[in-house]
């Protein structure tokens, strides 16, 4: 049986700079992957969307709460 995984980060450069290297690693162990940002910032956001692009789309969500 998989799991699920929930990532809480407060700025969108914060998931590559703390845990995007585990998740890419072992997303095969989990249903789905949920990542939750605080915030966006739009100068990153092009790179943010780029790199998400190397994860499967099927197990990938991301919701963006604004002042949590």
């Amino acid at each position: 049986m998989k799991k699920d995984l929930i990532v809480f980060i407060a700025h969108i450069d914060d998931f590559e700079c703390a845990c995007y290297g585990y998740v890419f690693k072992h997303h095969k162990e989990y249903d789905k992957i949920k990542i939750v940002t605080a915030t966006t910032w739009a100068k990153k956001l092009p790179v943010w969307e780029e790199n998400l692009k190397l994860f499967p789309k099927t197990k990938l969500l991301i919701v963006t709460k604004k002042h949590i």
